[in-house]
């Protein structure tokens, strides 16, 4: 076979494992110029796109560690599958599973504690109807992990 008739039948299967994967990353970009463009409307629009850019950074940095973690089963899944060990195979994804459920909590736990401090500091720098949503608990909130009051003496009480 020549270097043209390989390339040719390795083109189709290729293809079919690229395209979702192309697609994947067609949606995280898209989601992130959807969120861009629907706060650009607000009245402190430089506020809400900064705090965009934020939250998805941040559910990013998550998402690619969490990735990373899990990105070495590829190895040991591909080896036992064309070894034909298909129980080491359910094995590693089994244990892909588990720790996934025992990361998970350590990876949330960066997000949801920070929420108080981003939204406290949002609190006094806007003006929007959505204030009166926000527990009043937080409003003096420090972040759990730089120990820091974003808002000072401005939002108590």
């Amino acid at each position: 076979m020549t270097a043209v008739q390989t390339l040719r039948a390795e083109f189709r299967p290729t293809l079919r494992l690229a395209i979702p994967l192309v697609l994947a990353e067609l949606g995280w970009m898209s989601m992130a110029i959807v969120d861009t463009m629907m706060v650009g409307r607000l009245p402190n629009s430089a506020v809400a796109i900064s705090a965009v850019s934020l939250g998805g950074i941040l559910v990013h940095i998550l998402a690619f560690f969490g990735g990373g973690l899990l990105i070495g089963l590829d190895t040991l899944v591909s080896q036992a599958f064309g070894a034909g060990q298909r129980e080491d195979c359910h094995r590693s994804l089994v244990h892909g599973i588990y720790l996934s459920l025992a990361l998970t909590p350590l990876l949330m736990t960066p997000v949801w504690s920070s929420i108080p401090c981003f939204v406290s500091r949002a609190y006094r720098r806007t003006s929007l109807p959505w204030r009166s949503l926000i527990p009043k608990r937080w409003l003096g909130a420090r972040c759990r992990f730089c120990s820091i009051s974003p808002c000072g003496d401005a939002c108590k009480g």
